[in-house]
């Protein structure tokens, strides 16, 4: 589903945060409805269950201004195999997390790129369109969650208390927690070749451009090759 504010509609992608902008709008005081699915979509990172949650606007065509989230895909994989691997739940009905399922972060790593190379560039596509731009609404980034929400919801012309939003806590930080934090590093082999699946998304989000060491693991650390920025899709 995609949920229906007074002025606007934000349409869920999974693991960039959705969790607590529901929460978050809820604290602010915003009315909302949940708008179901009037239509089927292929897009295997996402189940039919995962549906309810995780509309896209083509299953969900709504004409007012409408907002969503990303979030680097590097850091995407480290969120989702956190959480399937601390709540030990991967949903056989999802093509990808069936395919893909491993105790190991590196096997994960490997399974995606084999099975679903670009997986997280072609479900952010179905969201945002070919050029990731969601036109006609708002783009924005989990890696500032709070301070976008409110500027989309400003930009939306929707009446809201800014300071519930603000002290609002987080929500699904397993990648975070320091048993699974050393555990979902990548080597500087498998982060080249996930620049390399993702490259239309990191270089139209401008991911290309930020410091990617952080995901490194130093105690593997090697030198990325000297083009490491030069992504392709």
């Amino acid at each position: 589903m995609a949920l229906l504010l007074p002025h606007s509609v934000f349409y869920h992608i999974p693991k960039t945060g959705g969790s607590w902008v529901r929460g978050a709008i809820q604290k602010a005081g915003i009315p909302t409805n949940e708008v179901g699915v009037l239509g089927p979509v292929d897009m295997p990172l996402i189940d039919s269950r995962g549906l309810f949650l995780h509309a896209t606007p083509q299953a969900v065509p709504l004409q007012m201004f409408a907002f969503t989230f990303v979030r680097n895909p590097l850091s995407w994989y480290q969120s989702h195999w956190a959480y399937c691997t601390k709540n030990k739940r991967w949903n056989e009905h999802n093509p990808f997390e069936r395919q893909c399922a491993s105790d190991n972060f590196h096997q994960f790593l490997r399974n995606a790129l084999t099975y679903f190379p670009g997986g997280v560039s072609n479900m952010y596509r179905g969201y945002l369109g070919e050029e990731y731009t969601l036109p006609g609404g708002f783009v924005g980034r989990q890696e500032r969650l709070v301070e976008d929400l409110i500027l989309a919801l400003r930009m939306a012309g929707e009446t809201f208390d800014e300071t519930s939003i603000r002290r609002t806590p987080p929500a699904n930080l397993a990648a975070r927690l320091d048993d699974f934090q050393h555990r979902c590093l990548y080597t500087a082999e498998l982060l080249w070749e996930m620049m390399q699946s993702e490259g239309h998304a990191m270089r139209s989000l401008g991911y290309d451009r930020e410091d990617l060491s952080c995901f490194l693991d130093q105690r593997k650390h090697s030198p990325l090759p000297a083009t490491n920025h030069s992504t392709r899709s």
